[in-house]
């Protein structure tokens, strides 16, 4: 069997190799990665081994846990400051509450939340978040603590994949499907070798700890659909009210149940019973929650001010047919491919496309089990397995047009149907077995699985040119320790000084360069404040000590004029604070106006905490030095109410 798979494998990726050559001739890494992955998928199925497969498939979750940049994928940052708040203020943040960026950008610059961003994620039940919140409570760092709470998503992931292969055993035992072991599990490596589901698995968001519990919703509900044990219905309905209390769109989960429930073919008082048992247990779970609502929002859920928020961020959409077809198109394409990197040129396009068209067929097939399945409701027959997991998966979907067409906000997102990664597991391989002739399903399979694994080579080799990962955060860290104003203009240090927030970098490169520091020869641009344009600032006084500023309103800062020199002239700007509030975190933000006024794009971020000398490197930043002239700077400070300057130069 390995063998026939390996040849098939062989013939078709020398084909695309081939293929590819025509569109990039640099394409070598990608076939080497693709062939490892095929040499390690074909030992899998030679095998058939299920701490094999699960080792393998966590290998490769691993690559991504470490190269993924932090707060790359969307919504990241807004989860771990939900997380970061129960650990700090010992209670459950609010949608009136703001994101902490302070104090989140400790882990990374890239943040995707402007300032003054409310917590929109707090509209989320907080069983994920207060799981997490535990697991952070065991580190006072708080990089550390990010990284701990990803490898929650870790473990979930490898989980999800045992609950899954312990389930087809089951169905296998139970002869619900044909066992054929090395389909299945080339299935199985197919959806989980996925770059998305990989992603969303591994990253920060009440998203893997959904599919979890989903998993095992759906495990323990084959279990009773054959025994009906009471244990296991118990097991379930527990479950559900955990996932609902985790993902409130879950609920759709348990309208289903209730559906099977109804239809059991048992007696009714017994069916009223169970359907009040796994009611009742589901409400008691969720009823903490509406509570919480109803006191902070007088409502049962903030949904109405989550959406008002998201719609201030987006254009307004139109549902047209063309716009429904974008949709349609993206919400497959971003199943399979993170919707941060989802290919748009050839040929990982076509790779992607190939395999949202083999996802159509799989959703057509479900509808088609799913309209039997009624019938059989209609005429007084249970639910099947096949039926079951075919509503689970177009209610999932229903469940996304329906919050789409509310809101006029798209939601059809990939992501969002990996709770239903078990179904969708098995309605693939009855799709494959009952459909695609014998002759053939050994060879859709391997296109599949050589399409996977290209696109998961082009994602992974993004990752690896990627900043703001843990090999990236080592070797910025062993840097930091290195630099100094003698010289931070080495390439070495562009990496981690050409970024828009500096955090504490400007405090500790002019602390370790004071002893060298000629402040004699430097010229004082602020030696004057009669010079200095105010806002939300009085100059309280001006003496040997620098000028001393008081705070009056919102937004303070001051601008001032430089003599027109081309930026290359300066490596550094150096501040020297002689008064700051004692234990206040301030930040502070540097703007330079190149002709086209002060913007974002334009200006550096800094950490302001502590008296001393600031050294902002200018020559490494790329806004600055592609500025060529500039001939006024703006500095803001915020989170204070006084603060003294004795200094600012622009230094050689």
């Amino acid at each position: 069997m390995s063998r026939k798979y390996w040849m098939a494998f062989s013939f078709i990726l020398i084909f695309i190799y081939l293929l590819l050559s025509l569109y990039d001739s640099n394409i070598n890494y990608l076939i080497l990665a693709s062939a490892i992955f095929l040499f390690g998928i074909t030992q899998c199925l030679m095998k058939t081994d299920m701490k094999m497969i699960i080792i393998f498939l966590l290998l490769i979750a691993s690559v991504y846990f470490i190269f993924i940049p932090s707060f790359s994928p969307v919504d990241e940052d807004a989860h771990f400051d939900y997380i970061m708040h129960i650990v700090r203020h010992r209670d459950i943040p609010t949608l009136f509450d703001k994101i902490d960026l302070d104090y989140i950008s400790q882990t990374s610059n890239l943040i995707n939340a402007p300032t003054g961003t409310i917590q929109y994620e707090a509209v989320h039940p907080p069983l994920y978040y207060l799981m997490a919140a535990v697991i952070a409570l065991f580190s006072s760092h708080v990089t550390v603590s990010f990284y701990m709470i990803r490898m929650l998503g870790l473990i979930c992931f490898g989980l999800t994949i045992y609950l899954i292969i312990k389930s087809y055993k089951e169905l296998v035992e139970q002869k619900v499907v044909s066992e054929n072991a090395p389909l299945f599990y080339g299935i199985l490596i197919l959806f989980f070798m996925s770059p998305g589901i990989i992603t969303r698995m591994i990253t920060i968001s009440n998203e893997h700890l959904a599919v979890l519990l989903c998993t095992g919703i759906f495990a323990f509900w084959i279990k009773f659909h054959f025994n009906k044990r009471f244990v296991h219905l118990i097991s379930f309905s527990v479950l559900t009210g955990m996932v609902i209390i985790t993902k409130l769109t879950t609920i759709f989960i348990a309208a289903v149940i209730l559906l099977y429930l109804l239809t059991m073919d048992t007696a009714l008082k017994k069916k009223v019973k169970m359907m009040v048992i796994f009611s009742t247990i589901c409400i008691l779970i969720l009823a903490p929650w509406i509570l919480f609502n109803l006191h902070q929002y007088h409502a049962f859920t903030a949904t109405k001010l989550h959406v008002e928020f998201v719609r201030g961020l987006l254009p307004s959409q139109d549902l047209n047919l063309g716009s429904i077809l974008q949709y349609t198109t993206d919400f497959l394409m971003t199943y399979w491919s993170p919707q941060e990197v989802i290919p748009r040129k050839d040929p990982f396009l076509f790779f992607a496309l190939t395999l949202v068209v083999f996802f159509f067929w799989v959703l057509m097939y479900a509808f088609s089990k799913c309209f039997s399945g009624i019938q059989d409701i209609i005429y007084g027959k249970s639910l099947s397995i096949q039926t079951f997991f075919s509503i689970v998966f177009l209610c999932n979907i229903a469940m996304l047009v329906l919050g789409t067409y509310s809101t006029n906000i798209s939601v059809m997102i990939g992501r969002y149907l990996y709770i239903s990664i078990l179904p969708i597991v098995f309605l693939t391989y009855l799709f494959i077995t009952k459909v695609v002739l014998i002759q053939y399903q050994r060879l859709v399979l391997a296109i599949l699985l050589i399409f996977i694994c290209l696109l998961s080579s082009y994602n992974i080799h993004t990752l690896l040119n990627s900043s703001n990962n843990i090999p990236d955060k080592i070797i910025t860290a062993h840097l930091k320790d290195s630099i100094s104003s003698k010289n931070f203009s080495d390439p070495k240090f562009k990496r981690m000084l050409d970024v828009h927030n500096l955090n504490n970098i400007p405090y500790n490169l002019g602390e370790k360069s004071i002893s060298f520091i000629n402040f004699e020869g430097m010229k004082n641009l602020i030696s004057n404040s009669a010079d200095l344009k105010l806002n939300s600032l009085t100059v309280n006084k001006n003496n040997d000590r620098g000028i001393n500023f008081l705070v009056n309103n919102q937004d303070p800062h001051f601008t001032f004029e430089i003599p027109q020199h081309t930026t290359s002239m300066y490596d550094y700007l150096l501040i020297t604070f002689t008064k700051l509030q004692e234990n206040q975190i301030a930040k502070g933000q540097l703007f330079w106006n190149n002709g086209s006024g002060f913007t974002e794009e334009m200006s550096l971020l800094f950490d302001v905490s502590i008296e001393g000398v600031y050294i902002l490197p200018m020559g490494q930043i790329s806004g600055w030095v592609n500025s060529k002239f500039i001939n006024e700077i703006r500095l803001d400070i915020e989170n204070v109410s006084e603060f003294s300057i004795d200094r600012i130069s622009l230094e050689k």
